[in-house]
């Protein structure tokens, strides 16, 4: 069996999507005993969750036909990091913070719009737009023992890392962040402190 050269590509980003649905879920109920309805633990919840989103079968089309010799993203090395990130200590300064709403600060939605880069023709429809800039917050932390924020990004990459630091650093992406902060939380991050991890 043959599989395309996009599938490599297809298989991070659907590990990707695996560990974050997992991650996530467990930092906004990591505090709850029991996850209703099923009567699970945050923790065996999210073990659950990594299961129900992990692409067994892309995974095996890679296995059968060779790619994957000394593959690093398995089910079991993610299993064993996505335990890892819980048992960190890190979590013990750290609380996922609250939208004004009272909902969580997880997967926040952004768009930048770029006004004073001025507008152009859509070249297909003629309509006058901006450029922009759009992604997703994995979440916004706030330290519990002195109120500074924290957002964070979760990156799955088999780079190094040294190599993985200096690419998300320079990438352009964690500078947007704190005018994020500002509009989704009301405050200000220059004031208030951030970091970017």
């Amino acid at each position: 069996m043959q599989v395309p050269a996009s599938e490599g590509v297809g298989l991070a980003a659907d590990v990707g999507t695996a560990l974050h649905e997992s991650t996530q879920y467990w930092t906004a109920h990591r505090h709850e005993s029991k996850v209703e309805p099923y009567g699970f633990t945050p923790e065996e919840m999210s073990d659950w969750i990594l299961t129900e989103w992990w692409p067994f079968a892309l995974e095996r089309r890679r296995l059968i036909a060779g790619f994957a010799k000394d593959y690093k993203r398995t089910f079991g090395n993610t299993l064993l990091l996505l335990q890892a990130i819980r048992d960190h200590r890190f979590w013990d300064q750290w609380e996922v913070a609250r939208l004004p709403d009272g909902s969580p600060a997880i997967e926040l939605p952004f768009r930048i719009v770029h006004r004073s880069l001025g507008s152009f023709k859509h070249p297909v429809n003629g309509v006058e737009t901006f450029l922009a800039t759009q992604g997703k917050i994995d979440w916004i932390l706030q330290n519990r023992y002195d109120g500074r924020y924290m957002v964070t990004d979760l990156k799955t990459t088999i780079q190094d890392a040294i190599a993985a630091d200096a690419s998300f650093r320079h990438s352009g992406q964690a500078g947007q962040y704190g005018l994020v902060l500002n509009q989704a939380l009301g405050i200000d991050w220059r004031r208030h402190g951030m970091e970017v991890t």
